[in-house]
């Protein structure tokens, strides 16, 4: 791939004129006569975000600098996407229409936003194969850091919830307590060996792997005299992994004796003292916390370490090009979490004051618990990851149709913006647009597709430097004659 397309790739300075000015013109009139208009600048800015998208990705003369930006472009691309959708929708909703008046404007609406994103690829042939997978890859790899922020987030929120006593109440919190409860919530007045030697283990286990990727013996060195640093580490190591077995093994034991003979055995068992001591400490919500640091601390110590290890087997540009999605999507996320709260009201103010009654009511209804019980925060990362998906979901389209050859690999932006406004125009006779422009617009539709079609293999003929206006106009007026013919 290259920083911009060939001039073979785009089209002549007449075909691209007519290419954008219909592509542009016409959408915004069927968007105008169906009561669309707000919804234009959204429409223009989310065509020229996902054309962008495509052409940062496949930028190489700074490449960690084109996915940084095209990752930063996944979100505002997804949004407006919602936005083109759902705003159709509101706005139908808000005129009266009914189910295929809601129906037909969304797809106007989509038209258009197809017809905009065809006229900014088509001129110069952004939109192919390769920059599309590499599209796709990159909305994939921006999602990662927000999972896993989404992932500790609800994980934190289910502890917090589970240790507090009021996470039952919760959809998510009843369905996960028989797990969630006896790691954090234990049932007090007994003995929890079973589960606590378990936990105990994998958290042992996860230190354990956590300090042996740390180069102990080189951080060490400079403060000790006359030790076996190597003998000392890996004594310590099999320690832990001795621990670990034995917890495993009393736990497994004392599975069977908890669950089967009950607590009347363990305690005639043990001692007074060292039974309450047992209970106590088994049953410590507090000492199951620090565990859960402890293991949550050994996992990203782990994966700090995996970090900094490849980062040292890579060239500096190799580094920031594969880290650019990441750095996005944790920029993504890092903003998220500093602003939810005020986000979220801003949101769910707009939404209220903006939206028809009945959707602004039933957003209300959904999201208002979900910010009492699990946080604004966690609300927001989640929301983050489904627009991050749209995205993905979207460019995965564009490359698909390429891939099983439905759009023609020679200018796939002239076709994809014919078909968008052929499909804006079709569903805009279902509403109450005159006929005349319908017309229009269907002819237009064939218009550039034909333009686009024929330019670009005018001057792949040609060549880039030849004077190919007249002819041009020529055939682009002789299209327009016999629309305007058959229209009649």
């Amino acid at each position: 791939m290259d920083d911009a397309p060939t001039d073979e790739a785009g089209l002549p300075p007449t075909s691209r004129a007519v290419v954008v000015g219909l592509s542009a013109v016409l959408p915004a009139l069927l968007f105008l006569n169906t009561g669309l208009g707000r919804l234009l600048p959204v429409v223009a800015a989310t065509g020229l975000a996902l054309a962008g998208s495509l052409w940062l990705a496949g930028w190489e003369r700074w490449t960690a600098v084109g996915r940084l930006l095209a990752s930063l472009l996944v979100a505002p691309t997804a949004v407006g996407l919602l936005a083109v959708s759902g705003g159709a929708v509101a706005v139908a909703i808000g005129g009266g229409q009914t189910g295929p008046g809601v129906a037909a404007a969304a797809l106007v609406a989509l038209g258009g936003l197809v017809s905009a994103f065809g006229a900014a690829t088509a001129p110069w042939g952004v939109y192919d194969r390769d920059r599309a997978l590499a599209a796709v890859g990159l909305a994939g790899r921006t999602m990662v850091p927000l999972s896993v922020a989404a992932g500790v987030s609800f994980a934190s929120g289910l502890v917090r919830l589970s240790s507090g006593g009021d996470g039952s109440g919760t959809p998510v919190g009843a369905l996960l307590a028989p797990v969630v409860d006896p790691l954090f919530a234990p049932t007090p007045g007994r003995t929890h060996i079973a589960v606590f030697c378990l936990f105990l283990a994998v958290v042992t286990i996860a230190f354990e792997r956590a300090a042996m990727s740390l180069p102990l013996t080189e951080l060490l060195a400079e403060t000790t005299d006359d030790v076996d640093l190597a003998g000392a580490v890996e004594s310590g190591s099999r320690a832990l992994g001795i621990a670990s077995v034995a917890a495993v093994a009393l736990g497994l034991l004392a599975l069977g004796v908890e669950t089967g003979r009950g607590q009347t055995v363990i305690a005639d068992t043990l001692p007074a003292g060292l039974y309450d001591l047992t209970v106590s400490l088994t049953g410590s919500p507090g000492v199951r916390q620090a565990l859960w640091t402890v293991l949550v601390a050994s996992i990203v110590v782990r994966l700090a370490v995996w970090l900094v290890q490849r980062a040292a087997r890579s060239s500096a540009d190799r580094l920031a090009t594969v880290l650019a999605p990441y750095v996005g999507g944790s920029l993504l996320a890092v903003g998220l979490f500093l602003v939810a709260t005020p986000l979220l009201d801003a949101l769910l103010e707009t939404v209220q004051s903006a939206a028809p009654a009945p959707v602004a009511a039933g957003v209300t209804r959904f999201v208002t618990p979900l910010v009492g019980n699990y946080g604004a925060d966690i609300v927001l990362l989640v929301a983050g990851l489904l627009l991050l998906s749209v995205t993905g979901t979207a460019i995965g389209c564009l490359w698909l149709a390429l891939v099983t050859h439905y759009l023609d690999e020679r200018n796939p932006g002239v076709h994809v913006g014919a078909a968008g406004l052929f499909g804006a125009s079709v569903f805009a006779a279902t509403m109450d647009v005159s006929t005349w422009l319908v017309l229009v617009g269907l002819v237009g539709a064939v218009v550039v597709w034909d333009a686009g079609t024929f330019g670009r293999t005018l001057r792949r003929e040609v060549g880039p430097v030849a004077e190919t206006r007249r002819t041009e106009l020529t055939h682009a007026g002789g299209t327009v004659a016999v629309g305007g013919v058959g229209a009649r």
